[in-house]
């Protein structure tokens, strides 16, 4: 083996394990038979499951995280499909200044869109659970926005046309034809939606209030007032949901190839 060679192998293990290290500690302390936060773990015990699954407030969390994230996907993927086919298919002045403008929620920082909608709810007196909602469509669009303009570029026109000629209205050829040939879109742009709601916690910190608790919000809570294993078994859940729902994708779709064809 050349010696370039073993360099990009140490240097890629070194970078995956800076990036998993404190993902393992966490779930290593998770299964600690002590009472205290400590690493190595001197014991391996589930305790600290049982205890979160009994502590109200954390369930209650996860439910209102996996709640939003369920409705947020749904709906970004419903307008982000729609504004995708009109993006995609359309020829009108302006096209790539509205995918840009539909892009920003990238660019822009999480807290700063977070202060922005605290003032505009604030103002117009929404309710929580209704601007953690807005908010969290609006972060997660723009994934559904790019996954989805992929699929419809890579998607072949032919086959909705042939459905055209054989009598298909355009909107039974879209419905019968083009959205059965973006599944695999669709499927991944929830996914991506899923995850980024699932995990934001700047807009849960501006926007919430105590019946609208989000899991990562009710773990930052959490261990400001009590230090003990319960919150890196919270966490470990938390990530578990994440592993889970991208091992699903990939055994369903296959998300590793059908990155490689949005590259």
């Amino acid at each position: 083996m050349r010696p370039s060679s073993i360099l990009f192998l140490v240097a890629n293990v070194a970078i995956y394990l800076f990036l998993l290290l404190p993902v393992i500690i966490v779930i290593a302390i998770s299964f600690s038979g002590t009472d205290s936060v400590a690493f190595p773990p001197t014991s391996f015990s589930f305790r600290w499951f049982v205890r979160f699954l009994g502590e109200d407030q954390l369930v209650s969390a996860l439910m209102v995280s996996c709640g939003l994230a369920v409705a947020s996907s749904i709906i970004s993927l419903i307008l982000g499909g729609i504004a995708a086919f009109a993006i995609a298919r359309g020829t009108f002045w302006g096209r790539s200044a509205a995918l840009n403008f539909l892009m920003t929620p990238l660019m822009v920082p999480a807290l700063v869109i977070a202060m922005a909608l605290l003032e505009f709810f604030a103002f117009l007196g929404t309710p929580s659970i209704l601007g953690l909602l807005i908010g969290h469509v609006i972060i997660t669009l723009p994934y559904v926005m790019r996954t989805m303009v992929a699929g419809l570029t890579g998607a072949d026109m032919l086959a909705e046309q042939a459905a055209i000629s054989l009598g298909c209205t355009p909107l039974q050829a879209i419905r019968l034809v083009t959205i059965p040939m973006l599944t695999n879109s669709m499927v991944a742009s929830v996914l991506f939606s899923f995850i980024i709601s699932f995990e934001n916690l700047p807009l849960s910190l501006f926007l919430s209030d105590p019946d609208t608790v989000t899991l990562p919000m009710q773990i930052y809570n959490y261990i400001q007032w009590v230090f003990d294993p319960t919150v890196a078994a919270a966490a470990t859940i938390n990530f578990l949901v994440v592993v889970v729902l991208v091992f699903v994708a990939e055994r369903t779709i296959g998300l590793s190839r059908f990155m490689g064809v949005m590259k």
